[in-house]
């Protein structure tokens, strides 16, 4: 390439890549939502309370796996597994960050987990 159109080709590139960053969305919700589910705290679920049940959950994400297929989150009460996985959907790198999940509560081995079905910024 001589220097003109090398000089074309790096401000084409900037500004496509200008473009491309603007044009990108801020994501905030991932999978489903359930407004119908009902709004619970980590230590009802731990109680077996709601096994089985669509639940609302909202904390912190502690721990996420690095792919976005699971995360640890707590809330004032306690610490749960949510498990993305079986909804085939991840989230990107949220710890850190408060969240409101909506899934079912689980007990699968003998630990009492969440199937996460959407997963919502705050």
């Amino acid at each position: 390439m001589n220097k003109i159109s090398l000089k074309h080709f790096v401000i084409f590139s900037l500004i496509l890549f200008v473009l491309v960053i603007i044009s990108c969305p801020n994501k905030t919700n991932y999978g489903q939502k359930n407004a119908a589910a009902t709004q619970v705290k980590v230590k009802d679920i731990l109680s077996k309370k709601y096994i089985g049940q669509e639940v609302k959950l909202e904390g912190r994400i502690t721990l996420e796996c690095g792919a976005g297929c699971w995360f640890y989150l707590e809330d004032e009460t306690g610490t749960i597994y949510v498990d993305l996985g079986p909804s085939n959907f991840a989230i990107p790198q949220l710890v850190g960050r408060s969240v409101v999940v909506n899934g079912q509560a689980i007990e699968k081995d003998g630990q009492i987990k969440m199937i996460g079905k959407g997963v919502n910024l705050k």
